[in-house]
Parts: structure tokens; C-alpha cells; sequence
């Protein structure tokens, strides 16, 4: 089994042979063990029954440790986990059910009147205790050590507030941060020549992802095409031009704040970041008879085979080549809401490209009862949305460029708010202070009078300094 980069540990390190032991397990490879991997582990041992209450165990706290809570799903959760109980109580020992498996019944009740329990879990404050302890420099006065440089670091804190470009103290920057510029990794790039047909199906991609293509491609807005010319942009003319044959390909790339690699690179790595799934908009028909197709969204999955990353001269856009699974004879969702994939079934040859941005991260665990299928688990978002639209576009794989951010904005790492971002450092519990301008020329030549212009300086008194 490989997990994503980020996502867990390395379990296999922390397997103890001679004990029987998994040793060195941090709190998050708990979670993950009990709410991801568990229920694929036992899909091919004990009987089925046993089986399948375990599941519905770890698909309950699943369900309750996620981002956020469905209200109006809770009371459906507390009678299903109050069966699993009672099926608990028959298939295991009396000793199995003590305080600790009763209290599975009063969480959904918790959830209810406390809110999320990622927001109430003890791991912040452990965190939080490490850091109070490595302040500690004299062990016969620890308190007072904790006091000085708690203060201390407040007062940094505060002063840098006021500080544009500056990061916040006490807080380690990631090494992945999702609001940085997608790039590729350094040392993993070549510049190959492609042939005329690759490009042409990699240009197709980018035009159809542009913002500004959009209103001529759908039939909701044929309006567009009757009025006047306004022109296009100058990122839209340069996409037209296309892009050079010459073709950056990378085996690694950060796109989001997730890395994503080559199905090459992942064979020989302890990680697996080469696969994706994106929901795709495809005509959906009845029969080989139907005259009446149906526009619908369909989820693809598959793994990264090639990362591009085009040059337009003004700017560059990566793209990601994959290969992907026949829908109709490759994928399958069984009895537990599992996702089931066989990866040696491809489909969608022709379409091979999409944009870095529309590809959510996924990874495949080979099934313990068929391996010849894959088991599709996706990995966590690397930060919170702050709003219910920006999830929204998240969970549809909804594409940056569709939404309406311009391509070389995007690309380039071009900051349009950048006077919005400053007013923050401005303070406003001050009183109106008093602006003197002092024009270049006076002050070289000492004197305001050549330039016909009076420059005062009025006494500041210092209580307003």
C-alpha cells in the first residue's frame, strides 16, 4: 500500500513483526487507520456479517470527525450506529462491550450540541503544550521561562502586523502552501520536442478551459454571437497563437498545495501522487437509438502518465496527460459505497489532457478480496474553504479558469488585490496625522522658490508624533 505525500505515515515502518505490534502510531495515523484503511483491511477476512458491522464502525466516525455536519442527517446516524451496537453485542464476547464502545451512542448527541468535533479534539492544545515546553530554559523557574517568552513573542507578533510581506511568528510556513504558484519541482524537468497532433489536442484543452471562450461554447448564451465585436484579450491572443513545440515535461508538480507525480516516478518512491479524478461534463445516452442525449456530469478516474507545461512566450500552463479507466467496464461502487476501479481497463484515449487545476488528488489500495480491482480513496483539502460557493467548486473539480480568473493571473502568480491586502496594515484608532509633500527639485536646491511653490512645515507637537 502507498498513501499520498502528507497523508499518513508510513505504516509499514511502525509494523513490529516479533509483537504483532504497530509501534509509533501519532494520533492522525489513528484516525486514519480506524476511519480509511481498517475497512479495507478486513474486506477479505472474518465473516461477512462481522465484517460489515466493523465497516459501518469506521464509516460512523468517519462521518462524525469530517469537516463539516449535516444536521438533518444526524438522527438517521444515531439509530444506524445504535444497530451496529447491538449487532456488536451479538457477534462479539460480553467483554468487548464496555464503558468505551457504550459511549458510541452519546456522540451524535455531542455532535449535536457542541458542533464539529475536529473543532473540540485535544490535538491543538498537545501541540500547543510542545511549544510551551521547548521555552523553557531554566528548570528551576519553568513558569516564569513560558511567561518572558510568551510575552515576548506576543510583542514580536503584534509589531509584525503592521509589517507588510511578513509571516506571522511561531507559525512554520508549510512546505506545500496552497496559496502559493503552481510550479514544478526543481531537477525533474526536460524540454522535448511533441509532434503537431499533441499540441493540437493540448491547445483544444486550453481553449475550452479559457473564461473568455466560454460564452461562444454554451447554447445558453448564442446571444453573445450576435453582438459586436469588442475585441479579445491579450492573454486570448496569445492562447491563439498557441504554444511553442518545444514541451517542458516535469515529473513532479504542486498544484493547490498537493503534489502530483508521473506513474513512473510514484513506481519507484515510497508515495503514490499520480492519482486523479475530475468530474467531466459528457452527453449521456439511453440506447444506441436515443435522439434525445442528455448533457450530465460523470466522474473519470485515472493516473498521471506525462506533466506538460506548455509556453505561450507570456506565460506557461501546465497540463497533465493521464490515462484513464473505461467508466463502463472499469468502474463499480459495491455494497458498502466503496469505489472499485481496475486500472488495466482504459478508456477515453483520445482525450488524454486536462488542466493541473481540474484534477483532484486520489489513490488507489489493491482490493484484499480481488486484486485485480482497486480500491479509490481521495486525500483531505489542504486548508478549509471559507465559503459554501469555493467548496462547492472544489468537490466538482470546478476549474480556476472557468470560474473566472484570467489564465495568466493564475499561472504567472499575479496578485490583483495587492492595495486590498495592504489596507489591513493601515491603523484606524489613530487620529488623521498631518502629510507633507516635498517636491524633488526643492529638495536639491534647498529652496521652494525657483518652482514657484510655498512649502510649509508646521510644528508637530510630540504628543502626536
Amino acid at each position: 500500500m502507498k498513501v499520498p505525500d502528507g497523508y499518513s505515515s508510513n505504516i509499514k515502518n511502525l509494523v513490529n513483526e516479533t509483537e504483532l505490534k504497530l509501534m509509533g502510531l501519532k494520533s492522525h495515523d489513528c484516525h486514519v487507520l480506524m476511519q480509511h484503511l481498517l475497512p479495507i483491511a478486513i474486506r477479505s477476512v472474518l465473516p461477512k456479517n462481522v465484517r460489515e458491522c466493523l465497516t459501518h464502525v469506521c464509516i460512523f466516525f468517519n462521518k462524525l470527525c469530517g469537516k463539516e455536519l449535516e444536521l438533518d442527517k444526524l438522527d438517521a446516524s444515531h439509530e444506524h450506529v445504535v444497530k451496529t451496537l447491538c449487532n456488536l453485542e451479538k457477534f462479539f464476547l460480553s467483554s468487548f462491550s464496555d464503558i468505551m464502545i457504550h459511549l458510541m451512542v452519546h456522540l451524535v448527541r455531542e455532535a449535536r450540541l457542541c458542533g464539529p468535533v475536529w473543532a473540540r479534539w485535544m490535538h491543538p492544545f498537545e501541540r500547543n503544550m510542545k511549544v510551551l515546553k521547548s521555552y523553557v530554559r531554566n528548570h528551576y523557574r519553568p513558569e516564569a521561562c513560558m511567561a518572558e517568552c510568551y510575552i515576548s513573542e506576543e510583542d514580536v507578533e503584534f509589531c509584525s502586523e503592521y509589517m507588510a510581506g511578513v509571516d506571522a511568528i511561531g507559525i512554520r510556513k508549510p512546505r506545500t502552501d496552497p496559496d502559493e504558484v503552481d510550479r514544478g519541482l526543481r531537477g525533474k524537468r526536460t524540454m522535448v520536442t511533441v509532434s503537431k497532433l499533441e499540441v493540437d489536442q493540448a491547445q483544444l484543452v486550453v481553449m475550452n478551459n479559457n473564461v473568455e471562450v466560454q460564452p461562444y461554447i454554451t447554447n445558453t448564451i448564442i446571444a453573445k454571437l450576435n453582438e459586436p465585436n469588442r475585441g479579445v484579450s491579450d492573454v486570448l491572443s496569445r492562447i491563439a497563437l498557441g504554444p511553442t513545440f518545444a514541451v517542458a515535461k516535469h515529473e513532479a508538480y504542486i498544484v493547490r498545495g498537493k503534489r502530483f507525480h508521473t506513474k513512473s516516478r510514484d513506481d519507484t518512491r515510497e508515495v503514490q501522487n499520480s492519482g486523479i479524478r475530475i468530474v467531466a461534463e459528457t452527453m449521456h445516452f439511453a440506447s444506441a437509438k436515443d435522439r434525445n442525449p442528455v448533457l450530465g456530469t460523470m466522474m473519470y478516474y485515472g493516473v498521471i502518465e506525462e506533466i506538460w507545461e506548455l509556453n505561450y512566450f507570456a506565460f506557461r500552463i501546465p497540463l497533465f496527460k493521464c490515462s484513464w479507466v473505461d467508466n463502463n467496464v472499469g468502474v463499480k461502487i459495491d455494497d458498502l459505497s466503496f469505489t472499485l476501479v481496475h486500472l488495466s481497463k482504459r478508456g477515453s484515449k483520445n482525450d488524454p489532457f486536462i488542466m493541473a487545476r481540474q484534477a483532484a488528488q486520489v489513490f488507489y489500495i489493491s482490493d484484499p478480496a480481488n486484486d485485480k480491482w482497486s480500491i479509490v480513496l481521495s486525500t483531505p483539502e489542504r486548508r478549509f474553504l471559507e465559503t459554501k460557493e469555493d467548496e462547492e467548486n472544489a468537490d466538482l473539480c470546478y476549474d480556476d479558469f472557468v470560474a473566472g480568473q484570467p489564465i495568466h493571473e493564475q499561472v504567472m502568480g499575479i496578485d490583483c488585490n495587492l492595495e486590498e491586502d495592504d489596507a489591513k496594515y493601515i491603523r484606524n484608532d489613530i487620529n488623521e496625522g498631518i502629510w507633507v509633500n516635498c517636491d524633488s527639485d526643492m529638495a536639491n536646491s534647498g529652496s521652494g522658490s525657483d518652482s514657484g511653490v510655498e512649502a510649509e512645515c508646521p510644528t508637530v507637537p510630540d504628543q502626536d508624533i
